[in-house]
């Protein structure tokens, strides 16, 4: 089935958001896992974000702010901006530990920046 590119759009979106499994949207929508791995990398760059892989022989990949970020940071209440630091710092000690965190709430999850098993 083809898909306008509003439609695909609007697919990434779920996706990133986690508002919808890759294994649910496979059946959903009659594509292929690799077409909406497309969609999702179709939204995030619509929105600016780049994704960088962390090893060559790492499949896992990390959200990075774009240099656009910095009009949005500079629009922020001293408030929102302080929450700003204080979530990048976490950030950054979470990367120190080798992990990553996707998600929110409920649907938070946490993954390894190294393939090496942690345990």
């Amino acid at each position: 089935m083809k898909y306008t590119r509003t439609e695909m759009l609007d697919i990434g979106k779920w996706l990133y958001t986690h508002e919808i499994r890759m294994k649910d949207a496979i059946g959903k929508y009659e594509v292929s896992r690799s077409a909406l791995e497309y969609y999702k990398h179709l939204y995030m760059s619509s929105i600016g974000v780049r994704l960088t892989a962390i090893s060559s022989s790492s499949i896992d990949m990390i959200k990075q702010q774009s240099p656009d970020d910095l009009a949005h940071l500079q629009s922020l209440s001293k408030e929102e901006l302080i929450d700003e630091v204080i979530l990048a710092k976490v950030n950054e000690e979470r990367a120190k530990k080798g992990y990553v965190v996707r998600g929110g709430g409920p649907n938070k999850e946490y993954i390894s920046i190294n393939s090496k098993n942690s345990k």
